[in-house]
């Protein structure tokens, strides 16, 4: 009961709800108006939050670098560059990708993982057509790749480009989340459906626009 009367999980559920009208609420100025209002409201207090987010030359640059060190690292590092999932989700698929069923979309695949962690829930890995063909390190190599190579972008920040990406793009915050396993399933299996939808939709423009390798 004390979980549930958390400032922690009331941000959560208010966060759920704003992005579940946002998306009801395209182009309409005054509701998205009210609903960045609300979020500002109820903004979770953190301590020294960590929200840097690389340019686009920066984090390409450190690509290039990475390819010329190791394919296997270079495939996982633009493997979360293309999914914005967390290092420990990409580990999963990353460590054999044959064990996941595959859905081709055409121009992208969906990787069903459906994996749960309390709050975090990534039901799905979404990227481009052949990344699961590739050949990737083990977890604990790409780990030490980066404590070895200190001046290279670390991988935790690819969530935050990610994410900022998608917002310049004009997509949803609730369907960014969505990529990135921050998925309100409490709001009902129809308007998860629709997220779902909502999302296949939009990754294609993700690709449609390049930034996407």
């Amino acid at each position: 009961m004390r979980d549930l009367l958390s400032f922690d999980a009331y941000y959560k559920a208010l966060r759920a709800i704003c992005n579940f009208y946002e998306e009801k609420h395209l182009g309409e100025e005054e509701v998205l108006k009210e609903l960045n209002r609300i979020r500002k409201i109820a903004k979770r207090k953190k301590s020294n939050p960590d929200v840097y987010t690389p340019e686009d030359s920066e984090l390409f640059a450190d690509l290039a670098k990475i390819k010329e060190l190791s394919t296997g690292v270079y495939n996982y590092y633009l493997g979360l560059i293309n999914s914005g999932v967390r290092i420990s989700e990409f580990a999963k698929f990353a460590e054999d990708p044959s064990k996941y069923r595959i859905i081709d979309k055409g121009e992208y695949i969906k990787v069903y993982l459906n994996y749960r962690r309390g709050s975090k829930n990534c039901l799905y890995i979404y990227l481009p057509k052949g990344f699961d063909n590739r050949v990737y390190v083990s977890y604990n190599y790409f780990i030490k790749f980066f404590q070895k190579h200190r001046g290279l972008i670390r991988p935790k920040y690819i969530r935050n480009w990610f994410y900022s990406k998608c917002l310049q793009l004009g997509i949803p915050s609730g369907v960014a989340d969505f990529y990135q396993g921050r998925s309100a399933v409490s709001i009902g299996d129809r308007h998860y459906l629709d997220k779902e939808r909502m999302a296949d939709e939009k990754y294609r423009q993700l690709i449609g626009q390049e930034i996407i390798w």
